[in-house]
């Protein structure tokens, strides 16, 4: 069963999907760092990259894993700041409800599934953030 994972509202980020098997062992199934991946910098309602790709980064689904994102305004600037820490973390301004990322990996044959992410906020994003997943 393949399961999608979803950020809704959230400006600034790095995910990482981690499971634990029957060995006790974390696996990295997934992980986005936007450390090599730019946007076009006209507005878009979603990301229209230039440079890098939207795969993840790195984990065992990194080359089937990808993120996209949606908003209602045309105008939105795709962008990656320096962020908590990082070279680069996705961003996006124009938020209004309705608009989210999201981050698709199978974790098929795995429990115990932890999403893990950072963020941080700015006068143009979100005051609050929401993770969903199915």
């Amino acid at each position: 069963m393949k399961r999608i994972f979803t950020l809704f509202s959230l400006l600034a980020l790095s995910i990482v999907f981690a499971s634990t098997s029957a060995s006790a062992q974390q696996t990295q199934l997934a992980k986005w760092t936007f450390e090599a991946v730019d946007f076009a910098t006209t507005g878009s309602t979603t990301p229209v990259i230039t440079t890098g790709t939207a795969m993840a980064d790195s984990g065992l689904f990194a080359a089937s894993s990808t993120f996209t994102g949606q908003h209602a305004s045309a105008s939105t600037v795709w962008s990656t700041p320096a962020g908590n820490g990082s070279a680069n973390a996705l961003s996006s301004n124009n938020w209004a409800p309705g608009d989210y990322y999201q981050f698709q990996t199978s974790t098929l044959g795995f429990s115990g599934v932890t999403v893990m992410y950072s963020q941080t906020g700015s006068s143009t994003g979100p005051k609050t953030y929401q993770l969903q997943y199915s």
